[in-house]
C-alpha cells in the first residue's frame, strides 16, 4: 500500500482472467487492518469477461494438385488479442466447395506460442480442371473466439495413359459334320488380342451377332489384364473365348476389343473400343441338304415337275419349300412357291413340286432354291420372314411342247406332294 499523509492510501493488482465460464468476474479487496486501524472489505466490482480473439489461415502444397492426388494443407490459428496471449486451443474443420475427401479433418490444434497448427489431407475427385475452396473454421476452447481462412486450391486433370489394344484374330469353329451339329449347336468364338500401348491395360472383345433369322445378341470374353507386349490367344486361352446357340443359315459376327487402364468392368465408361482392328465375319450353319433338282429335259404338256431330296441336318424341326421362277419363250416369267416339307432333325424327305406351263412351245428355262426355316408362325408354311438359308440353287432349261399335250390336258394349278422317310440321313 502506497503511504500518504491524506486519510487514504491505494494500492494497485493485475487480474488475469483465465476461465470464460466464470463471467461476470467478481472482485472485490479485503483490508487486513495494521496497528491503528481495523480491516475492512471492498465493496464488489463485477468484471465482464470476454474471449480473445484469432484469427485463421490454411495453405495448401502442391497447389495446383493432380484429381487423384494428395494436397497437405495446414491450418494456423493465431491469438490477436492485447495483453499477452493465451495458446490457441481447440479443433478446426476444414471443407471444400468441390468434390473430393478429407484425411484428418477435424484436426487438433498444437503448439505453446500466440499461434498453434494442424494438417489434414485433401484428395480432390473428379475430371474436369477447376479451384476448389477451401475453408477452415476454428472451434475454440474457452479461452478464445471462433475464427476462419479460405484457401484457392486450383485442379489439374489428372493425365492418365490410356493405353492401347487390338484384335489380331478371330476365329469361329468350324462346324460341317452334320452329327456334331444335331449334338451339340453351340458355336464357339475365339479372339486374339495384343496390348500395343505402354502401359497395362484390361481388355475384353465384344461380338455383335446377327442370326439367320435378323435377330441379333451380344456376347462378350472375360476380362484379362494385359502388360505392354503381352498378347492373349483365345485358341489356347479359354478366357478370351465366348459361346451362343446357332440357328441353321449364316450368321454374321462383328468381333470389337475393349480396353482400359482403370476398370476392370465390362460396359464401364472407360473402356475404349478398337474399331480400327474390329473384324466382320460370318459363317453358315448347316439346315438342310439337297441333291440336285430333277426335272424332264424334253415334255409335251402343259406342266413341268420338279423333285428334290431334302435332309434336315439341322439339331431342330425345319420346314422346308421350293421357290421357281419360270421364264417362258415369249420371255415373260412366272413364279411359283411349294408347300413345305417338315422334317424333324436327321429326317429325309421328298419335295415334288408340279407347275403349269402357260406359255407356246419352246425352250423354257428356270430358276429354283430349296429354302428352309423354322414354323414360329405355327402355320404349317414357311412365310417368307421365317426363312433362315437357302440349299439346291438351281439354274436349267427344258423344251415344252404344250400345243401338243394329250387330248383334255388343261392347265392345272400347282400342286406339291410332300413326304418324310422313316430313315435318318446319312454324314
Amino acid at each position: 500500500m502506497q503511504a500518504t499523509t491524506a486519510p487514504s492510501a491505494t494500492c494497485f493488482v493485475t487480474v488475469t482472467p483465465i476461465n470464460l465460464a466464470v463471467t461476470p468476474l467478481h472482485i472485490n479487496a479485503v483490508y487486513g487492518g495494521d496497528a491503528s486501524h481495523s480491516s475492512s472489505t471492498s465493496n464488489t466490482v463485477n468484471l465482464t469477461v470476454t474471449a480473445r480473439s484469432t484469427s485463421t489461415t490454411i495453405t495448401c502444397v502442391p497447389s495446383p494438385v493432380n484429381t487423384g492426388s494428395q494436397a497437405t494443407c495446414t491450418v494456423t490459428v493465431t491469438d490477436t488479442d492485447v495483453g499477452g496471449f493465451i495458446p490457441p486451443g481447440g479443433q478446426v474443420t476444414v471443407s471444400s466447395s468441390g468434390a473430393g475427401t478429407f484425411t484428418g479433418s477435424p484436426c487438433a490444434l498444437n503448439g505453446t506460442s500466440a499461434t498453434t497448427t494442424c494438417q489434414v489431407t485433401y484428395t480432390p475427385t473428379g475430371t474436369a480442371p477447376r479451384t476448389d475452396t477451401l475453408t477452415a473454421n476454428y472451434a475454440p476452447a474457452t479461452t478464445h473466439l471462433t475464427s476462419s481462412g479460405t484457401f484457392q486450391l486450383r485442379i489439374n486433370q489428372q493425365v492418365v495413359t490410356a493405353g492401347h489394344a487390338k484384335l489380331i484374330q478371330w476365329r469361329a469353329e468350324a462346324k460341317f459334320n452334320p452329327n456334331d451339329l444335331r449334338r451339340n449347336p453351340t458355336q464357339i468364338l475365339r479372339a486374339f488380342g495384343l496390348n500395343d500401348g505402354t502401359v497395362t491395360v484390361n481388355v475384353y472383345v465384344q461380338f455383335a451377332i446377327t442370326n439367320p433369322d435378323g435377330t441379333t445378341n451380344t456376347i462378350y470374353t472375360q476380362v484379362v489384364s494385359l502388360q505392354p507386349g503381352q498378347s492373349i490367344n483365345g485358341r489356347l486361352d479359354n478366357r478370351f473365348t465366348a459361346s451362343f446357340t446357332t440357328l441353321p443359315g449364316r450368321t454374321n459376327v462383328t468381333a470389337t476389343i475393349f480396353y482400359s487402364s482403370v476398370s476392370s468392368t465390362i460396359g464401364d465408361v472407360s473402356f475404349t473400343p478398337d474399331t480400327a482392328s474390329a473384324k466382320t465375319f460370318s459363317f453358315n450353319m448347316l439346315g438342310v441338304r439337297t441333291d440336285e433338282i430333277n426335272f424332264e429335259d424334253d415334255i409335251t404338256s402343259t406342266s413341268q415337275s420338279f423333285d428334290v431330296s431334302v435332309q434336315n441336318v439341322a439339331n431342330i424341326d425345319l420346314v422346308s419349300r421350293i421357290d421357281i421362277t419360270i421364264r417362258q419363250p415369249d420371255r415373260s416369267t412366272t413364279s411359283y412357291v411349294s408347300d413345305t416339307l417338315l422334317s424333324q432333325s436327321g429326317q429325309n424327305g421328298e419335295i415334288k413340286f408340279i407347275v403349269p406351263l402357260t406359255g407356246p412351245d419352246g425352250t423354257y428355262c428356270f430358276t429354283a432354291t430349296v429354302k428352309y426355316g423354322i414354323d414360329t408362325n405355327h402355320n404349317g408354311q414357311l412365310d417368307n420372314n421365317e426363312i433362315l438359308g437357302t440349299s439346291g440353287r438351281q439354274h436349267d432349261c427344258f423344251s415344252a411342247d404344250t400345243d401338243d399335250a394329250p387330248a383334255g390336258s388343261i392347265i392345272a394349278p400347282p400342286m406339291t406332294i410332300a413326304h418324310v422317310s422313316t430313315d435318318d440321313c446319312d454324314d
